[in-house]
């Protein structure tokens, strides 16, 4: 008989214990209970409404809303809701495992850093669904860790997470007037801890990264040729032109204007130029350059 692929539970003790062939979904509506468990697959333990405590055998983790563990094929830890008000959870266990290398469990994570429609998930809601982001999460998890001083693994994950928290803010929030001090507060650090850790793990500047994420919506809003400069340069959180413009320039090394223009020019039918290089030395004038619109035989008076 084929084992369901989403359960509902309201008691620890109707957990699975046994591993399973496919992957499958608990939806868990839980009140104050105390249980010894043994993971039997690698899962994400998600916490959608309420608080759960995870013990496990050197430190004990809170999971509060909106927060998740990973957790590896055959972790032991006691799980414990101390409130008599519905805790609601989400675990998805994972039945094919070997290319997830999960992380210890060392602080919870946002669900938000791992996909961000875990809002809309639903008791069906299965490993299908985050698979794939699981695995670039981890990756990811496990490259950035790299950079970040070792010894407390427990510390380097609660610093990382700040850090992703940080990164988000940047991506949902760039349009804003942005400081690196309100950006290390979100991150729970202080303002030089922030940015020595945040270069170490993205390898720029928080505010060279804003500047990234500005300058890259920018780029995408120039494709609306009929849209003015100075209104994306204001939705992208620039005071004005001139200021997006030195921006602008400082990292393509042309003025947004006539990047526009060269780029019109290249997807033009009647363009004439042929390889035309925002960085080229030499104006372009008509599809010719100076050297070309010369008379032949001409030559250059010397100086």
């Amino acid at each position: 008989m084929r084992e369901k692929s989403a359960l509902a539970v309201d008691n620890l003790d109707a957990l699975p214990t046994h591993f399973r062939e496919e992957s499958f979904t608990v939806r868990s509506t839980l009140r104050r209970c105390d249980a010894d468990l043994s993971c039997p697959m690698l899962s994400v333990k998600a916490v959608l409404h309420g608080e759960e405590l995870y013990e496990f055998a050197d430190r004990t983790i809170r999971l509060r809303a909106g927060q998740f563990l990973v957790v590896a094929r055959g972790a032991e830890y006691r799980a414990r809701i101390r409130t008599s008000h519905a805790t609601i959870g989400q675990c998805i266990y994972f039945a094919n495992d070997a290319n997830i290398e999960a992380p210890p469990p060392l602080a919870p994570f946002d669900l938000d850093d791992l996909t961000p429609t875990w809002r809309g998930w639903t008791a069906d809601t299965g490993a299908e669904v985050i698979e794939a982001p699981l695995r670039r999460w981890v990756a990811a998890l496990h490259d950035e860790s790299r950079h970040l001083p070792r010894g407390n693994l427990a510390r380097s994950a609660i610093l990382l997470r700040g850090l992703r928290r940080a990164r988000r803010v940047i991506d949902a929030r760039f349009d804003e007037a942005l400081t690196v001090p309100a950006l290390a507060a979100e991150a729970g650090l202080s303002t030089g801890a922030f940015a020595r850790a945040f270069r170490a793990v993205f390898g720029e500047s928080p505010a060279r990264c804003v500047e990234t994420v500005r300058l890259a919506a920018a780029r995408d809003a120039m494709r609306d040729v009929d849209r003015p400069l100075t209104e994306i340069a204001v939705s992208c959180g620039y005071s004005d032109l001139p200021t997006f413009s030195k921006a602008f320039r400082r990292r393509f090394g042309t003025a947004p204007s006539r990047l526009r223009m060269l780029e019109q020019e290249s997807t033009s039918p009647r363009a004439t130029t042929v390889g035309a290089s925002v960085h080229s030395p030499e104006r372009v004038t008509n599809g010719q350059t100076p050297a070309a619109r010369r008379r032949p035989g001409h030559v250059r008076p010397a100086r």
